[in-house]
């Protein structure tokens, strides 16, 4: 579906593309539908709900390759949400040692905070 642009980025001649697809991440990036995003968002991550070990299935089928989350230009943007502040604060140190061994870098723009958008029904 279209999402028109504000009018600033339309005079600018920017457009805005947003795909869905019934995938994990990892798998979607090796697909031929692959084209490199702007933005990753990642809803409710649980990047910290598994050990960091290859033979715990949720980590080696899932969040294993968290390097690939970041976008190949330096101007794109990782957002990702999870449902308490503890865990985002842990996920987001699991993503940062993950980013370090990878010798991957990440500059944190805004930190683990409450979504002003968020809903309050349960």
């Amino acid at each position: 579906p279209a999402v028109p642009p504000c009018p600033t980025c339309s005079d600018k001649g920017r457009s805005i593309t947003y795909s869905v697809y019934p995938t994990r991440y990892n798998e979607f990036r090796k697909s031929d539908a692959f084209d490199e995003p702007d933005v990753v968002f990642v809803q409710n991550a649980g990047f910290s709900e598994f050990q960091a070990d290859d033979g715990v299935q949720g980590w080696s089928e899932g969040w294993k390759g968290l390097q690939h989350l970041l976008p190949r230009h330096h101007e794109a943007l990782l957002v990702f949400t999870s449902y308490t502040k503890g865990e985002a604060d842990k996920d987001l140190e699991r993503f940062l040692d993950q980013s370090r061994a990878m010798s991957n870098t990440a500059e944190i723009l805004v930190g683990a905070k409450a979504n002003p958008m968020r809903s309050y029904r349960p």
